[in-house]
C-alpha cells in the first residue's frame, strides 16, 4: 500500500487511492498526530475532499465532519512543532543521505520509501500555511541551505520565502549562475512560474547571466533565448553585448557537439529538397519536399494569366482548399514528441517544426528558380505577375478595381526593395479594408485611412474557415 498523494482532480490515478482514502476518513477520529508523514498525508486527503474527489458511498455529513477533524489535527500538529522539529523536517526532505530516520516528528514506515520526494512540496506548502517562519530565523535558513546545498527553485514557487527570507534567498539565488534559467523560464511557454527575489538588481542579474554564458553547464536552449532577445524581461536587460556573447557561446558549443573525434564538422540530419524540370522524373520522385518547374510547358505558355496560375499550384503554396500553406500548422505538421525536442521557446514564439522548415526552404528555392526562368525565357519578374493580378485579373474575374501597385526596379539595393514590399503590403491592407466596408476602393478615402492590423481585417464570407486545433 502507498500513501495518498493528490495531484489534480483530473488525475486518472485518483481512484487508485480511494480504498485507503475511505479507510482513513472512517478512522480519522482515532488518527495520531505525532508523525509528519501522517500529517502530510492528511493534508493530501483534505485536498481530495476540497475538490470533491472521494468514494461516492461517503455521505456529505461524514465528509464535513472529517474535514473538521483533520483540519483540527493538522493545525495542532504544526502549532506544536518546535524549532528543532522543523529543522528535522527540513533534514528529512532535503538532506541527500537522510539515513537517520528515527526522529522525533519524522517516523519512517514501510510506505515511506519515496515519501521524501512525494511530500516535499506539500511540506513547503504547510510551512507557509502554518507560518513556520516564526520558528526558523534567516540565519537558520542560511545554515540549512549551506549544509544541504538545496536548489533554490523549491522556495520560489510562491512569494512566501522571498518575502520572509529576502537576504538568504537572494544570496542563494546569486550563488549559482544556472539560476538565471529560472528567470528566463518565466518568459517561456513553461507552465512553471518562479517568484524572483525583487532585491536582486539588474546589474547583479546581468553579471549572473554573463557567468552562465561562460559556464560549462550552460544550456543551448537558454543561450538561444538570450541570443535572440526576449521582450518584456523585467529582471534583466538583454542588450546587444549580452546577445553577442550568447551567440558566440552557442556557436562554440554547437561546434563541439557536431564535430567528430577528428574535429571535422558533422552536418547532422540530411533533408532532400528537389526542384525538377522534367515532369516524368518529378512523378517518379520519392522526396517529401519536391516541386516541378516544367521548362517546356513554360515556353509554350506566354500569357501572364497562365504564368500566374502555374505559380499558384506550387507544392506547399496553398492547400487543396486554397488556404495559404506558408504558415506553420504545428498541430498537424509536428508530433507532441517533436515539439518537446525542439527545445524552449518564449511565450510569443512562432511555433514551427522540422516539416515547416523543409516546406519553407522548398518554397524559397521554388520561387527563386521560377524567377530565374521567367527572366531567362520572357524577361519578366514575379512582381509583374503580381501587378497583373491586382490590375487586370482582379478587375476581369472579381470586378475589383485596386489602386495601382508600384514595385521598385530590380536594380535597387535589397534593403530598398524590402522596404518597398512592406509599403505595398500595408497599402493592400488599407485597400482591402475599404473594399470590405465600402464595396469599393476610393482613392481619397485610401489617402486618409490608417493601416489596419492583420487581425482586424474581415472577409466577404461569413464563417470563412473552420480550423481544427487537434
Amino acid at each position: 500500500m502507498e500513501r495518498i498523494k493528490f495531484y489534480s482532480s483530473s488525475d486518472i490515478s485518483s481512484g487508485y487511492h480511494f480504498k485507503r482514502l475511505k479507510e482513513l476518513i472512517v478512522s480519522s477520529e482515532d488518527m495520531e498526530t505525532n508523525n509528519l508523514l501522517d500529517m502530510l498525508e492528511v493534508y493530501n486527503i483534505l485536498k481530495f475532499m476540497s475538490k470533491e474527489t472521494y468514494p461516492v458511498n461517503l455521505s456529505d455529513k461524514q465528509i464535513k465532519e472529517t474535514k473538521s477533524i483533520l483540519n483540527r489535527k493538522l493545525n495542532q500538529f504544526f502549532r506544536e512543532l518546535s524549532k528543532q522539529d522543523v529543522l528535522e523536517c527540513f533534514k528529512y526532505f532535503f538532506a541527500q543521505n537522510n539515513l537517520d530516520l528515527g526522529g522525533n516528528v519524522v517516523k519512517y514506515t514501510d510506505m515511506d520509501k519515496y515519501s521524501d520526494t512525494l511530500y516535499k512540496e506539500d511540506f513547503l506548502e504547510c510551512f507557509e500555511k502554518h507560518k513556520l517562519d516564526v520558528r526558523i530565523s534567516e540565519n537558520d535558513m542560511r545554515c540549512f541551505f549551506k549544509e544541504y546545498e538545496i536548489p533554490v527553485e523549491y522556495f520560489l514557487k510562491t512569494n512566501y520565502f522571498v518575502k520572509h527570507y529576502p537576504t538568504v534567498i537572494k544570496d542563494i539565488f546569486l550563488a549559482k549562475a544556472r539560476n538565471i534559467e529560472l528567470v528566463l523560464d518565466n518568459y517561456t511557454s513553461s507552465e512553471t512560474r518562479y517568484f524572483i527575489p525583487h532585491n536582486i538588481t539588474k546589474d547583479e542579474m546581468y553579471n549572473l547571466c554573463e557567468l552562465y554564458i561562460k559556464g560549462e553547464t550552460a544550456d543551448l536552449n537558454y543561450l538561444y533565448l538570450v541570443g535572440q532577445g526576449i521582450q518584456g524581461v523585467k529582471e534583466l536587460q538583454i542588450d546587444a553585448k549580452l546577445k553577442l556573447k550568447s551567440r558566440k557561446r552557442c556557436a562554440q558549443i554547437e561546434k563541439k557537439i557536431f564535430s567528430d573525434e577528428n574535429g571535422n564538422a558533422n552536418n547532422g540530419i540530411e533533408q532532400s529538397i528537389v526542384i525538377y524540370s522534367d515532369k516524368e522524373k518529378y512523378d517518379m520522385a520519392k522526396e517529401d519536399f519536391k516541386n516541378l518547374i516544367d521548362i517546356d510547358y513554360l515556353k509554350k505558355e506566354k500569357s501572364k494569366e497562365n504564368l500566374l496560375e502555374y505559380m499558384m499550384y506550387f507544392n506547399g503554396f496553398f492547400t487543396g482548399n486554397w488556404i495559404l500553406n506558408l504558415c506553420s500548422f504545428p498541430n498537424i505538421e509536428s508530433s507532441t514528441l517533436m515539439k518537446k525536442l525542439l527545445g524552449i521557446h518564449t511565450k510569443k514564439n512562432y511555433e514551427t517544426s522540422f516539416y515547416f522548415n523543409g516546406k519553407n526552404i522548398l518554397m524559397l528555392i521554388s520561387f527563386k528558380i521560377y524567377q530565374d526562368k521567367l527572366q531567362e525565357i520572357f524577361d519578366i519578374r514575379i512582381e509583374e505577375l503580381i501587378v497583373y493580378f491586382f490590375s487586370e485579373y482582379s478587375k476581369e474575374y472579381f470586378l475589383v478595381n485596386w489602386l495601382p501597385i508600384d514595385f521598385t526596379n530590380k536594380s535597387e539595393k535589397i534593403h530598398i526593395q524590402t522596404k518597398n514590399l512592406v509599403t505595398i503590403e500595408e497599402q493592400l491592407r488599407k485597400q482591402w479594408k475599404l473594399y470590405i466596408e465600402e464595396n469599393e476602393i476610393d482613392k481619397e478615402l485610401f489617402e486618409l485611412e490608417e493601416t489596419p492590423t492583420l487581425k482586424s481585417l474581415k472577409s466577404r464570407l461569413d464563417r470563412k474557415y473552420i480550423y481544427k486545433s487537434e
